[in-house]
């Protein structure tokens, strides 16, 4: 296999006590104007319907996976050209990797994705390099593996109260490449 199992998701602990501690760069972060509790604000259907583009969207597992899908096969679906070979290089190329110093867990970014640290503990995108996605807000988990073709996304019903996916997510991608 491609990581240890630990048997728990990837857990910033430090972050969750920086969380909760006044003057830290992660209680600015989120406290201000709802930070985590917006989490459960998104339970809200009328919430959700509102159009508030600084979360980056809302979608079903069926969206996620059709627009990850597009990345993971050159930028292509239904013979109609969505993302040239230049903005798939700049989606899957590393651009920084080290500690996040909000997380305070090793992160990699590309441009607009996360990717896997090369000091990650456990991989969140499969075994590859090459993948590249984001985990979502209440654990929710999409990427693109453009080698093996494979687009990958999982929602949950209900929001949870975390910043990366949870075991569950990360059992499933296991199993992808098994």
């Amino acid at each position: 296999m491609y990581a240890p199992k630990t048997g728990k998701p990837p857990e910033p602990k430090q972050f969750y006590t920086d969380l909760v501690t006044p003057g830290t760069l992660a209680r600015k972060t989120f406290t201000s104007p709802y930070g985590l509790h917006v989490i459960s604000k998104m339970n809200s259907a009328a919430i959700r319907a509102h159009p508030i583009v600084s979360f980056g969207g809302i979608g079903s597992a069926s969206a996620l996976a059709k627009f990850y899908s597009v990345l993971a096969n050159g930028g292509k679906a239904d013979g109609q050209t969505f993302f040239s070979a230049e903005t798939l290089e700049l989606m899957s190329a590393t651009l920084t990797d080290g500690i996040d110093r909000v997380l305070q867990i090793p992160t990699a970014f590309s441009a607009g994705f996360i990717k896997d640290s090369r000091n990650a503990e456990r991989r969140m995108l499969g075994p590859l390099r090459t993948s590249f996605g984001h985990p979502g807000a209440g654990g929710s988990h999409a990427f693109a593996d453009p080698e093996n073709k494979i687009a990958f996304a999982y929602v949950m019903n209900q929001m949870e109260q975390s910043l990366l996916p949870n075991e569950k997510s990360l059992r499933l991608v296991d199993a992808i490449y098994l």
